[in-house]
């Protein structure tokens, strides 16, 4: 991973810093909530103190006990993870970010429809997390707060030092436990010489407070101080700051090796020995990729970890991969202990699935079983889910993504991805290359929002090397932020015969059995594990809440 170098701050000599300004802030907040909310909020036993990040170091590790959802509930209410920041500050300067989960949106800002928010009648512990590359924190950068059943939680602050001079983002997610409920982003400009400008209200719904039991997420961010890595679970742990160099070119060797495994043109002789290759190639992984505190935390609570979710930053690595070993611990790959998942930042968190229909994409000289494939599936879903039949025109493609055919719950590509160092990652239809850039204007206007579609991308050959693994990441991505409810592709180059395996067990399992996405895509890489020389059950990813179920 690439590593900047921090930014020196000129704090020292400017002004001091107005202390006041968290009053003001506080006075803001306060203005735009009702008296009676208020109340509710600074009533509520356990509330957090204001100015809880500068009450001193917080312990190592908190004990978190899982609250019961099924039993006690206050209020069923309306939810918002809510933050205020200055949309201008001067470089070097304190800036504050206030932030808090509340029952209403009253005041300045955007607001969002809200789902029930289900909080225990003794109260709900949410970890805030915040981060931002342009802004150096001055405290803790995760805090715990408690949620009332019957009012709002406490404004917390987060304190930090501007920057560098430019636009900067700012992310506040919101965990319960190891699952994440919300993301809020926000933007503030740093500027040579800026007055600390009217701050605004950002607020994101939070669909509810409930958590998965063994369900914990790696939460990796890209920083001024470095990578900063957290374990987010039923146990809060430290955060992790790690500068690491750039592993591109180790990884481009990584991936190059994988496809020779692929291609069935490995250098070594058996199928036992391309997978102890594997596993030398995850332990090195994991050894390099994982700061030692985190491996410590992973192997603290290994026994209770169900499903691991990574949220990166730039992310080159795959994790998929990983092949976690500590002296006689020694369980396999992350991949075949759980399900692997990801998460693409402010990506909402999709319970269900719908299944309404389900297009296909095959494009010209697509692999030789693509249509087997595609019939396949089509016998899975049945007549419940309508058929929109098969694209290979680029001018449908892109149609289909921008919701002028309608919508379907599964979106289907059985074909090549390319690439090449001068055009980058493109499947080639009838018409034209389509590339992830060919995506930003359903991202610009979410057209798959409102279907949250399923999206297959089962592409069985690539000319190139590394940035495979990169663009591929960037269609997930793109997906994801243009509304897609989950997100499947392959990291580098898989066999035919293999992709069509996964994808048939995939389906039976998420579509005809019923399965979580997370169980789904685990029970598709045992299926094609079995074949010890070919690592087309690690190449896999999939984007989505691991818990998601299909409906009809």
């Amino acid at each position: 991973m690439p590593c900047e170098s921090r930014v020196p701050m000129p704090c020292e000599s400017r002004a001091p810093v107005r202390e006041s300004r968290w009053v003001e802030l506080r006075e803001r907040w306060e203005a735009s909530t009702t008296a009676r909310e208020r109340a509710a909020s600074t009533n509520s036993e356990g509330a957090a103190s204001p100015n809880s990040a500068n009450d001193g170091a917080r312990d190592d590790v908190v004990d978190r006990q899982p609250l019961n959802e099924t039993e006690g509930f206050g209020f069923r209410r309306p939810r918002h993870l809510r933050a205020v920041l200055p949309e201008r500050v001067e470089t070097g300067r304190t800036v504050s970010l206030i932030v808090s989960i509340t029952a209403a949106t009253n005041g300045a800002g955007i607001s969002a429809p809200l789902k029930d928010f289900d909080v225990p009648s003794e109260g709900a512990v949410v970890t805030l997390s915040v981060s931002s590359r342009g802004l150096v924190p001055r405290g803790e950068s995760e805090q715990d707060i408690r949620v009332p059943s019957d009012g709002d939680s406490e404004p917390h602050r987060f304190a930090f030092i501007a920057g560098p001079v430019g636009l900067h983002h700012v992310n506040v997610d919101a965990y319960r436990g190891g699952t994440h409920l919300g993301t809020v982003r926000l933007e503030i400009s740093v500027e040579a010489n800026a007055t600390i400008s009217e701050a605004r209200v950002r607020t994101a719904e939070l669909s509810t407070v409930a958590f998965e039991p063994g369900e914990v997420t790696l939460q990796v961010r890209l920083e001024e101080q470095g990578y900063r890595f957290q374990l987010l679970g039923d146990t809060l742990y430290s955060d992790v700051t790690a500068m690491m160099g750039d592993s591109r070119d180790s990884v481009e060797q990584l991936v190059a090796e994988l496809h020779a495994m692929a291609a069935d043109q490995s250098d070594y002789a058996t199928p036992g020995l391309v997978r102890d290759r594997l596993k030398s190639l995850g332990i090195e992984l994991w050894s390099s990729a994982v700061p030692k505190g985190i491996q410590e935390q992973f192997w603290e609570q290994s026994d209770r970890i169900r499903m691991l979710t990574v949220a990166a930053d730039h992310d080159v690595i795959p994790w998929e991969l990983l092949y976690p070993l500590n002296g006689s611990n020694d369980n396999g790959f992350l991949a075949e202990q759980f399900p692997v998942m990801r998460r693409a930042y402010a990506a909402r968190r999709v319970t269900t699935l719908p299944i309404g229909g389900a297009a296909y994409v095959v494009p010209p000289a697509s692999p030789s079983d693509a249509m087997v494939e595609v019939e396949a599936i089509r016998a899975l879903l049945g007549t419940r889910a309508g058929d929109h039949g098969v694209l290979s025109e680029l001018s449908d493609v892109r149609r289909l993504v921008l919701g002028d055919l309608g919508l379907p719950g599964i979106m289907h590509f059985a074909c090549h991805n390319t690439f090449s160092d001068r055009s980058g990652s493109s499947i080639t239809l009838d018409g034209g290359p389509w590339k992830p850039s060919d995506l930003a204007e359903a991202v610009q206007r979410a057209t798959l929002a409102d279907a949250a579609p399923l999206v297959f991308l089962n592409a069985c050959r690539s000319a190139g090397q590394m940035a495979w693994f990169s663009q591929m990441s960037g269609w997930g991505t793109k997906f994801i932020e243009a509304g897609a409810g989950a997100f499947i592709g392959s990291l580098w180059a898989v066999r035919s015969s293999a992709a069509r395996a996964f994808a048939e067990e995939f389906y039976q399992q998420f579509v005809g059995k019923g399965q979580p996405l997370g169980a789904s895509s685990l029970s598709a890489r045992q299926v094609v594990q079995s074949d010890g020389g070919d690592p087309t059950w690690l190449a896999y990813t999939v984007y989505g809440n691991p818990a998601a179920v299909a409906t009809y």
